[in-house]
């Protein structure tokens, strides 16, 4: 594993105005693995642009059947064959390109990760018949929902789980005899919905942060759920929001967010009366879905406090109705679902952008394996990553009057961008770089142009 840090160029090298004109929004459905009568639902997106998801396939023997599915630019849609027919679900996909879900199995329905296209059992020790995995984080643990056999119920319980591979651990709840995990942060945080011990049944949303299990609360209804999360800065693990939905007292579903103080704020609408929140990114940007006056639902983004349809960031003539939008990564693409032409199926959504777009280093934990991801650079290029400690300027050669925002820029690493401008750095952080506070940068050495400057606390 490379180490940032372990070895650097000092570079000779204020932002350099960028060449890119504006663009619109760009839109690319995944198609489905049934074409054109079955759907595909999309279920998570990682910093590559790459999704995990859920598709119908062809019936066997009379019987609809669905496969988990991988999908991106270069590949499309890759159909991920089930341990035993007939049925799978992809939920999550890792900044590898490794999708997780469940499938069938002999005799039981297990959780499994698709990775150098095989799919790989991953049931965890202790469940009983039943486990799913939900979400991965960096630093690839998994988080889901698995039976288990506990005396005291008439049946077996669901119990929300992580595991790191070597050990599992399985919660609790808050009385009541179920609980499921929805997502997990770097930090080993997971977050979903815990049963109460009440009749009639009522489920609160939570959240485990190491140590206790912690009851969000609710907008008066009696159940809620937790979707997404994330920290609140690059710098502070202590810190995190939660999105997710409410029922509310009059039995409505709305979209909240989640803050560490206690507080729980319901997000706009579209003027219908259900809402749910699906996914967040560090830059607090968060996804979901609405309804309108009419009853339909559309996928909506919420930033800065304020909704917007994401049907409005599409030409009139796209041929999509978005109704759906499940996650959003670190450079803003969201994924969802929607009706192309009438067929139903996954879509990426991307933002515009007039320069190349880069991400932190994420997880940015010292001594742990970190990566840097980009888009927008020239197809089939050599890019580097420049770091520094203070903003700055130090000029780039061979592009006169053009300068890095970093003072003293040092190179890291320099790789090429594949054939859609896309890049990943992957290295490891020194355990000396903790409490460090770094800038980096992304330069096309083809262009000269370069992203905007990163600044974070490594922790």
């Amino acid at each position: 594993m490379r180490h940032l840090f372990a070895f650097f160029t000092p570079i000779l090298f204020s932002l350099a105005t960028s060449g890119l004109t504006a663009q619109s929004w760009s839109i690319v459905g995944t198609g489905t693995l049934d074409s054109p009568d079955g759907q595909a639902t999309a279920a998570g997106i990682n910093d590559m642009g790459q999704i995990a998801g859920t598709s119908d396939v062809p019936a066997i023997s009379g019987y609809g059947a669905n496969h988990g599915f991988f999908w991106d630019d270069s590949r499309g849609l890759v159909d991920i064959p089930p341990i035993a027919p007939n049925l799978g679900w992809g939920s999550a996909i890792d900044e590898n390109g490794v999708v997780y879900g469940h499938t069938t199995a002999i005799g039981k329905i297990v959780a499994y990760r698709f990775e150098n296209d095989q799919t790989i059992d991953m049931h965890p020790d202790g469940a009983y018949q039943y486990s799913k995995i939900l979400s991965v984080n960096r630093l690839g643990v998994v988080s889901g929902s698995a039976k288990i056999q506990e005396s005291g119920w008439m049946s077996d319980p669901f119990r929300a789980y992580l595991s790191d591979g070597v050990r599992t651990n399985y919660l609790a709840t808050f009385g009541g005899r179920d609980s499921f995990c929805y997502v997990i942060d770097d930090f080993n945080r997971i977050a979903g919905s815990a049963q109460l011990d009440t009749q009639p049944i009522s489920s609160a949303p939570f959240l485990w942060d190491g140590t206790t299990l912690h009851n969000l609360g609710s907008l008066g209804g009696n159940a809620g759920r937790v979707n997404g999360l994330t920290s609140t800065s690059l710098g502070g693990a202590q810190d995190w929001i939660a999105v997710g939905s409410s029922l509310t007292a009059s039995l409505h579903e709305q979209a909240v967010r989640f803050d560490i103080n206690g507080s729980i704020t319901a997000l706009d609408g579209l003027g219908g009366l259900s809402s749910r929140a699906w996914g967040i990114n560090f830059a607090q940007q968060i996804v979901g879905q609405a309804d309108t006056p009419s009853g339909d639902p559309r996928a909506v983004l919420w930033e800065n406090g304020v909704i917007v349809d994401l049907n409005q960031y599409l030409p009139s003539n796209s041929g999509w109705v978005l109704t759906n939008a499940v996650d959003i990564n670190e450079l803003g693409e969201i994924c969802g679902n929607g009706d192309y032409l009438g067929e139903s199926m996954a879509y990426r959504l991307s933002p515009p952008s007039t320069q190349p777009l880069m991400t932190a280093v994420l997880p940015g934990i010292a001594g742990a394996s970190s990566s840097v991801t980009g888009r927008g650079f020239s197809p089939g290029q050599k890019v580097a990553l420049v770091y520094g400690f203070a903003l700055g300027s130090t000029p780039v050669p061979g592009f006169p009057g053009a300068s890095l925002d970093i003072a003293n820029a040092q190179i890291a690493f320099v790789e090429l961008a594949n054939s859609f401008g896309r890049i990943r750095f992957h290295f490891a952080l020194p355990p000396r770089a903790h409490n460090v506070r770094l800038f980096a940068q992304a330069l096309d050495l083809a262009t000269g142009e370069m992203s905007l400057v990163t600044e974070q606390t490594i922790r």
